[in-house]
């Protein structure tokens, strides 16, 4: 294959992802501003942040993923990050 063939197919390439992590962040922005509305529903009804159940209920979606271990623990991450927003949330309403 010649290099300028294959710089092309890897430009088509890098603009998908560059789109899909567009789209991306846009999904990211939206879930994390739920779990800030979350956050603040939870602490004005003195609810505890972290909730097995539902944790659980999230992270068994990644096992419909081609890679579910991959997609597994990028919404662990996700989940972690919500939860940090959540205490930061309860936090400053004590203060």
């Amino acid at each position: 294959m010649k290099t300028e063939t294959i710089g092309n197919e890897l430009a088509k390439a890098r603009e998908e992802i560059d789109s899909i992590d567009g789209a991306l962040v846009q999904i990211l922005d939206r879930r994390l501003d739920m779990a800030l509305a979350i956050g603040k529903f939870k602490q004005k009804n003195k609810l505890p942040i972290f909730n097995e159940a539902r944790e659980k209920q999230v992270l068994a979606k990644a096992q419909f993923a081609r890679n579910s271990a991959a997609v597994e623990q990028i919404l662990r991450a996700i989940l972690n990050v919500s939860k940090l927003i959540q205490a930061k949330t309860s936090l400053e309403a004590k203060i």
